[in-house]
């Protein structure tokens, strides 16, 4: 079953290599996965949030940190465990023998971020509308990643939902042991965790 899913997925990429992939496309995603790209729209979401509330706000932004900490621990542990070449190391369009593909770890950042965000906007009663564009953004910088011959597309779909999850765990202790204690102790037993998953 595994070496047939793999197999689809890399039919699926030769596919899209050779069906979707103009020239300029493979620079537009090139110019787009950049991490300085997301990490600008992240940094003018979060001074919007902090010109809010400021004190909930830095407990959020720890709890963003120490949730990307462990992601980019995970998803490197994974890639070091599964050690599956990137497709352009597989196609021979570059070589390098540390470049491993699956799960993306921009995919699964990106992802990471946006749903905790999301999911404290939620709690908080504001428009997630914002949030929303993050994880839009978090799909491109992962069809992007596919477009560019970093990953395969199970790789970023992996990445995804690996971010999204890792992302509605650390909510759930973010909101039952930070947001709430510090926050509002009284109404601690009231409130049920809001989830993603």
């Amino acid at each position: 079953m595994f070496v047939e899913l793999i197999q689809f997925d890399q039919w699926l990429f030769e596919q899209i290599m050779l069906w979707c992939n103009p020239a300029w496309l493979t620079q537009a995603a090139e110019f787009w996965v950049k991490p300085e790209k997301y990490f600008v729209i992240f940094l003018f979401l979060l001074l919007y949030s902090v010109w809010k509330s400021p004190r909930e706000t830095l407990f959020f932004l720890a709890a963003l940190l120490i949730l990307l900490v462990i992601n980019e621990q995970i998803t490197d542990q994974l890639k070091h465990l599964i050690a599956r070449p990137r497709p352009g190391v597989a196609m021979g369009i570059y070589q390098q023998a540390s470049a491993l593909s699956f799960p993306s770890a921009h995919s699964s950042n990106t992802m990471a971020a946006a749903v905790f965000f999301l999911l404290y906007r939620k709690r908080r009663g504001l428009s997630v509308k914002v949030a929303w564009w993050a994880v839009g953004y978090s799909l491109l910088v992962g069809i992007g990643r596919v477009i560019a011959n970093y990953h395969y597309p199970f790789d970023v779909i992996c990445g995804w939902l690996l971010g999204a999850r890792m992302a509605d765990i650390m909510w759930f202790y973010f909101e039952n042991y930070v947001m709430l204690k510090l926050f509002s102790p009284h109404t601690a037993a009231l409130k049920t965790p809001l989830r993603f998953f």
